[in-house]
C-alpha cells in the first residue's frame, strides 16, 4: 500500500474543532483529484483505486489513528513500484509530486471555509 498523510497542527485544531471535519472531507476529496492527475495510466487500475479516508469516513483505504489526519492513496499492490520503480522501471512519483498541491489545496479550503465562519 501507498499513502500520503496529511496532518493538521494540534494548537490549530482546539481552536477549528467544529469546521475540522469539513475541512478535511474537502481536502481529501480534493487531494484524491490531484493524486489522479498525477497517476500514470496503463490501465487505469491504479488511478481509478486512489481514494481517501478520515476518522469520520472510511474509504478502501485504512482510516487515519487521529482526527486531524486524512489519508489518501491506494490498496493496489503494485503502486509502490510505480511511485518509487524498480531494477527495470523508472520511478513515477505520482504521490510525492501531489504532496504541494494538496498543501496549496488544503490552504485554501480552510482559508474558505473560516473565512465563512467569519461572516
Amino acid at each position: 500500500m501507498v499513502k500520503a498523510t496529511l496532518k493538521l497542527n494540534t494548537r490549530l485544531l482546539k481552536s477549528l474543532t467544529k469546521v475540522t471535519p469539513e475541512i478535511l472531507e474537502a481536502t481529501g476529496l480534493q487531494a484524491v483529484g490531484i493524486v489522479k492527475r498525477n497517476t500514470p495510466v496503463d490501465t487505469g487500475n491504479l488511478r481509478s483505486s486512489i481514494d481517501y479516508s478520515t476518522k469520520n469516513r472510511q474509504g478502501s483505504i485504512r482510516k487515519p489513528d487521529k482526527d486531524n489526519e486524512v489519508e489518501v492513496g491506494t490498496n493496489v499492490e503494485y503502486a509502490g513500484f510505480v511511485e518509487f520503480g524498480t531494477r527495470y522501471q523508472a520511478p513515477q512519483p505520482f504521490l510525492r509530486e501531489s504532496r504541494n498541491p494538496i498543501s496549496r489545496a488544503f490552504n485554501f479550503i480552510a482559508r474558505s471555509i473560516l473565512q465563512r465562519l467569519l461572516k
